[in-house]
């Protein structure tokens, strides 16, 4: 990768202020735990609820808060996530206070929706994404959606924006086209993509790490912990594989993910799940903002992308993953760099 291509994509940033961690949070693992542990306001309704059910029958549980805006904002969480998640709760009042509609979406037996999905969710779903959004349409026929996702949802929204639907095999930009009628998926407006793992082979790679293994330990407890109470209850499909407490994540996405998903092996899922190939096919307008110091994905894979005109990357030089703890307080009154940016981003 040459300097001239590096200097060019971490150019293209956004007009917002940088996230100065304070002395407290002042590197990636206190800015991604503390942005986890610390206590955040979250939202004092539940909203009304929406059940949307995919075209294979599995059934996930929205939560809408209408405000009669002609903006609709809707926010997919990641791994090991639900609409309850911190991250989720804060930016979603964030966004209610500026007078925006909010949808949040549970994953497929995530959150209120657990045992009503018969497949599992990956980083490969960008199908559920564009299912939910084309049913919202449907409800909002006249607002701009935005998409807003996190993490693992976000690597999905820049799948679906790219045109793949790894779920159907769709790849190209021509198939996509003339099945997305078809299969009912549309894209929003608008898509923001939240720290998005783009080379799911090198975060693999990188939760092996010695200072990453608590992060993957984490996750993988949560994911197995689902997946025995959904075998109990006989909610999946396939029968269910041997899986261990001491798997990584690789590991796990050979012996569960892959096979449960369609996928031949971890490495197939990988390559096929990947958006950071994609990136050149997208043709509405998307922002990803993510930072370079995230534990888990490494900042080379945004160096050097070949991306489209209509994408725009805003590299932050702090904040982990989904942390952004700032020193000071932002315009919204908090230290939560990442509720200040969307909300200011929206406002672009």
């Amino acid at each position: 990768m040459s300097t001239k291509n590096a200097k060019l994509i971490l150019q293209r940033v956004l007009p917002l202020i940088s996230c100065e961690p304070p002395v407290w949070a002042w590197n990636r693992h206190t800015q991604t735990i503390l942005g986890e542990i610390l206590p955040s306001p979250g939202l004092m309704t539940r909203g009304r609820k929406l059940v949307v059910r995919f075209p294979d029958g599995d059934r996930v549980v929205c939560r809408i808060y209408d405000q009669g805006s002609p903006t609709l904002v809707v926010l997919f969480h990641g791994l090991a996530g639900s609409t309850n998640s911190k991250y989720m709760q804060r930016v979603a009042r964030e966004l209610l206070n500026e007078g925006y509609s909010v949808c949040m979406m549970n994953h497929r037996n995530c959150g209120e929706g657990k045992g009503l999905a018969r497949e599992i969710y990956h980083c490969g779903r960008s199908d559920d994404l564009g299912y939910t959004i084309a049913n919202l349409r449907s409800h909002f026929p006249t607002q701009k959606i935005v998409a807003l996702g996190f993490s693992m949802s976000a690597n999905a929204l820049l799948l679906l924006m790219s045109g793949v639907i790894p779920m159907k095999g769709v790849y190209t930009a021509d198939h996509f086209r003339s099945v997305k009628k078809e299969l009912g998926i549309e894209w929003p407006d608008l898509a923001i993509a939240i720290n998005p793992p783009i080379d799911l082979s090198k975060t693999a790679q990188y939760f092996e790490h010695m200072t990453n293994r608590p992060y993957a330990a984490y996750f993988l407890s949560y994911l197995q912990q689902t997946i025995r109470d959904l075998s109990r209850e006989k909610v999946l499909v396939k029968k269910p594989v041997p899986i261990s407490w001491f798997m990584s994540i690789k590991e796990f996405d050979q012996q569960f993910t892959a096979p449960h998903s369609g996928f031949e092996s971890s490495q197939d899922y990988y390559r096929k799940c990947s958006s950071k190939d994609h990136l050149r096919k997208i043709e509405q307008d998307t922002i990803i903002i993510t930072s370079q110091d995230d534990p888990f994905i490494p900042v080379e894979d945004f160096y050097g992308l070949h991306v489209s005109e209509k994408v725009s990357l805003h590299l932050e030089n702090s904040g982990g993953h989904l942390g952004y703890i700032h020193r000071e307080k932002t315009p919204q009154g908090t230290h939560r760099w990442l509720d200040y940016a969307v909300v200011e981003t929206l406002k672009l």
